[in-house]
């Protein structure tokens, strides 16, 4: 009888572990709405489907900042980080019903090294750029889904390259 009793609150407690890790399991971070990249970059890259984490950083004024990793999925696009052809990523920033709360778009000044390292990765490789937001902590509480989308006009660079040549 008493092993009876304590196999029971064993299995009770365990019980009650689970189901609290379960219900903290939403708030590990910010996740991903879809890998996939809307804009013309997006049959080139996806983002990696992970539970991201966003930090406040503080400079001339206070920024939630968030590195996403981006991967390679064919092939092709962008050979640099040009004016003219202007590849962009942007980030949106949004809460959990999905309404944005503000977005920032790569840079070719100073996301020119990030945008070059995505550039020349390989098929299934993957890298990691910065984006940021203007905000404190209460912004950062707020943010509970990313999505990414992209620009970029191929017939520049294509242009630009015959130029060259």
């Amino acid at each position: 009888m008493k092993k009876s009793f304590l196999s029971n609150a064993v299995l009770l407690a365990l019980f009650a572990c689970l189901i609290g890790l379960s219900g903290c399991s939403g708030d590990d971070g910010i996740r991903v709405v879809s890998t996939n990249i809307s804009g013309p970059l997006g049959e080139y890259y996806e983002v990696v489907d992970k539970n991201y984490k966003a930090t406040v950083e503080e400079g001339l004024f206070k920024y939630v900042s968030i590195n996403i990793e981006i991967k390679r999925v064919k092939e092709g696009g962008p050979t640099e980080a040009s004016w003219s052809s202007e590849p962009t990523f942007i980030l949106e920033f949004m809460d959990e019903d999905e309404n944005v709360i503000g977005s920032d778009p790569t840079d070719v000044v100073s996301d020119d090294d990030a945008l070059e390292a995505l550039f020349s990765l390989k098929e299934e490789q993957s890298s990691s750029i910065r984006f940021t937001l203007n905000g404190d902590e209460e912004t950062l509480s707020k943010i509970k889904k990313i999505k990414i989308s992209s620009k970029w006009d191929e017939s520049k660079e294509e242009k630009e390259s015959v130029q060259e040549a």
